[in-house]
């Protein structure tokens, strides 16, 4: 009788396999979110790097000639 399975029970694949509609909103929510922030972070680094001053050597012609500035 110890190798008898209760009656009452569901197979362990079972309760896996399942998941509710409130789980899986929940799941896609989350990675929505998480490109969102994602996007924002990408988006964010890329005004920096175009903000951001060049290094090195800069040359400007303009109205008043010639101007070279070393950065």
């Amino acid at each position: 009788m110890r190798n008898r399975k209760p009656i009452n029970t569901m197979p362990d694949d079972f309760a896996i396999a399942t998941e509710t509609p409130d789980a899986r909103n929940r799941n896609v929510l989350f990675l929505i979110i998480g490109a969102l922030i994602v996007a924002v972070g990408v988006l964010g680094y890329n005004l920096y790097q175009t903000k951001k001053e060049p290094e090195g050597l800069q040359i400007n012609v303009g109205p008043n000639g010639l101007k070279i500035q070393n950065k």
